[in-house]
């Protein structure tokens, strides 16, 4: 477990230290929350100004439709007229024309009302499910359709031949074309790498919350030379932390120190708890072990340590007050139903934004614990810290001194 923490404590400085070297505090920033909505209602409008755009495109083109469709019929039946006959070289070479002058026109049919065809070009042959064939009365079956009604558009419309009673006229046409739905693709991907562009550069040089300088501190993972003695205390600190113990309450001190430079080097609160069962009747010591798996399933062992004679503390890092009360208030309810507790006591203190050595924090928790004493009705007491008054008392107590 101690190496596991050891190699814990290592990654977290080298995360820590390659952050500073690339000011990397984008993900607390508020900028960057705010960019992130931005981009997203960047992204939906230009695909919401793209669906508008060829929606435009589709209507304006339907209406042309239309338009050619009354062309085509008014020259059709000209040319009929005069040759009499769908199957004249005049008419057939008219169809041709017409169509190849219209790249959106892909087929033309021209039947009599008991659609029976009189006429049949096809320009595309892949649009359609089956080829029409002939029956053994010469008819040509009606051809079935394959393609995108979005892209593609069937227009019915019927016509009146002089002397020939009513036909009708059915044309696929291409409402929209591949180069008008390739030019809204073409300025989609045009903006998105725009905005992607002006991303990057946003985010390279975005303003980063200022934070407190980084002091390099001894951790307990990196001590200087220690002496003999101090190396028999480390040994055994870490045996016991192994057999699932507390950790012993001198190494409280050194181990808060750290986890309050490495939250003010992230701009990040820490708390301390300290919890007393000074008071409860229960022999703690019958159920000691017990009681620290308890704690062991809310905090991590390694950052709780004894605390006087009837005690212990909790470091809770990147954690604010509130927090921190809710946790301890859960841990002694849970304490209390398990081994039928009474008279836990905790006192608390945080950060809070402030610079502070861990003698002021433990004396503020052990401040609070005090007063949780004189309160029975308050088990859990936080000291509540106001940075703006500590601001000013520290820049006046430099400015004097």
């Amino acid at each position: 477990m101690i190496l596991l923490h050891s190699f814990r404590l290592r990654i977290k400085k080298s995360v820590h230290i390659l952050s500073i070297i690339g000011n990397n505090k984008i993900m607390k920033n508020k900028l960057f929350k705010s960019y992130l909505l931005i981009s997203v209602i960047v992204l939906l409008l230009i695909t919401f100004t793209g669906s508008i755009y060829l929606v435009s495109v589709y209507k304006n083109n339907s209406k042309l439709a239309v338009k050619t469709v009354e062309k085509i019929k008014t020259d059709l039946t000209t040319v009929y007229l005069a040759e009499g006959s769908f199957n004249s070289t005049l008419f057939k070479n008219r169809v041709k024309k017409a169509v190849s002058d219209n790249n959106r026109i892909q087929s033309l049919i021209i039947s009599d009302p008991e659609n029976r065809i009189n006429y049949l070009y096809i320009k595309n042959r892949k649009l359609l499910k089956t080829i029409p064939e002939k029956d053994t009365s010469g008819n040509i079956s009606y051809p079935e359709y394959n393609y995108s009604g979005f892209v593609f558009s069937l227009i019915n419309d019927s016509f009146i031949i002089p002397g020939n009673n009513i036909h009708n006229i059915e044309i696929l046409y291409k409402v929209l074309s591949n180069s008008e739905i390739l030019k809204i693709i073409k300025i989609s991907i045009i903006f998105i790498l725009i905005f992607i562009i002006v991303s990057i550069v946003f985010i390279l040089y975005m303003p980063a919350k200022k934070s407190a300088p980084f002091i390099k501190v001894n951790t307990i993972d990196e001590p200087e030379k220690a002496s003999p003695d101090k190396t028999s205390q480390e040994k055994r600190k870490k045996q016991s932390n192994q057999d699932g113990d507390l950790v012993w309450e001198e190494y409280l001190e050194k181990k808060l120190q750290y986890e309050l430079e490495k939250a003010a080097s992230f701009d990040n609160d820490v708390s301390l708890a300290i919890i007393s069962y000074e008071k409860s009747s229960a022999d703690i010591k019958q159920i000691k072990k017990e009681v620290i798996e308890t704690i062991s399933s809310y905090f991590s062992l390694d950052l709780s340590f004894e605390f006087g004679k009837s005690g212990f503390a909790v470091i809770l890092p990147d954690s604010e007050l509130e927090n921190s009360i809710s946790a301890i208030n859960a841990l002694i309810v849970r304490l209390e139903q398990l081994f039928k507790l009474d008279n836990l006591k905790a006192g608390l203190s945080s950060r809070n934004g402030r610079i502070i050595s861990p003698e002021i924090i433990i004396n503020e928790a052990a401040g609070a614990l005090n007063k949780a004493f004189s309160e029975p009705d308050r088990p859990v007491i936080a000291f509540r810290s106001d940075p703006d008054k500590y601001r000013d008392y520290i820049s006046s107590r430099n400015f004097n001194g």
